[in-house]
Order: C-alpha cells, then structure tokens, then sequence
C-alpha cells in the first residue's frame, strides 16, 4: 500500500509485493510541490507521472496514466 499527500505524491510504502530493500523518500517543496534537490534520482515522464524513484525503480503507466509495471534498478519486473 502506499500513501500519498494531498497533491498524489507516494510518502510511505508499505510493500505487499516483491521484494522492497528500500524506499527513499524525496524532499519536496509545500510551497511548489516540486522536488528539492536534484540529485534524489525521482524523475517524471511528460505527464508528470513518477517514472523513477531514488532507488532506481522504473514505474511504468498505462495509457490512462495508472501504474501498470514496477522494475527494480536491473530491470526485472518486482510489481504489476
């Protein structure tokens, strides 16, 4: 399960799948709902979906932007 803050954003994970080693939580701005610092490895896809977290993790969307597929930094599928 994860939750999220008022905007969508995941700030806890509670793994039901897989196995998680980590989970790496960004720091965001309140103010502009953007992350902080650069160099936290969390990148967005042209919709502003969470495309990589800070441990590497790809997360891959369907066509209606809804999680579809989650990689770990090797690339092998650890969530559907």
């Amino acid at each position: 399960m994860v939750s999220g803050d008022r905007y969508g954003n995941s700030t806890a994970l509670n793994p039901s799948i897989g196995v998680v080693q980590t989970f790496t939580t960004p720091t965001i701005d309140p103010a502009t709902n953007r992350f902080i610092a650069a160099n936290q490895n969390f990148r967005n896809d042209k919709n502003g979906n969470l495309a990589t977290d800070g441990d590497n993790r790809t997360v891959i969307f369907n066509g209606e932007n809804k999680q579809h597929e989650i990689k770990n930094a090797a690339g092998q599928t650890i969530g559907r």
